[in-house]
């Protein structure tokens, strides 16, 4: 296994179905006269943008302002949460590592999804491990 990822940052398998995507000149160009409208978009969150529009797929973000701002442009977007929720729901992870990745929402200072958004979402996660572990035992 490669030094650059272990169990806890990706699995293998995943990293296999990635796929590189190449930033043209002209989305740079692009990138560049957005980043000088737009003032409350980083340069990432307008590079995320330009990718998932010119590659027709669906921008995943926790960020309200980027997923407005993809959303009045006719993007598709996704939030974090509700990703961490399918993969709850298709049993690819445990409710406990659904909290677990939460926390580490909660405590990374580059995270723009509101502490109360997290909270009310571990509260839910809770109830439904609950009903699930009553139905089983």
């Amino acid at each position: 296994m490669n030094d650059e990822f272990n169990s806890n940052t990706c699995d293998e398998r995943i990293l296999k179905k990635m796929k590189t995507i190449d930033f043209t000149v002209e989305q740079m160009l692009e990138l560049e006269r957005l980043q000088r409208t737009i003032s409350k978009l980083s340069q990432y969150d307008l590079i995320n943008y330009i990718t998932a529009r010119d590659c027709g797929g669906i921008l995943a973000t926790g960020d309200k302002r980027l997923k407005d701002y993809s959303e009045r442009n006719g993007g598709l977007v996704i939030r974090t949460l509700k990703i961490i929720e399918m993969l709850v729901s298709d049993e690819v992870i445990t409710y406990k590592e659904a909290i677990d990745a939460c926390g580490l929402l909660k405590i990374c200072k580059d995270t723009r999804i509101p502490v109360e958004s997290i909270d009310a979402f571990v509260n839910e996660l809770v109830c439904n491990y609950l009903l699930v572990e009553e139905k089983i035992g």
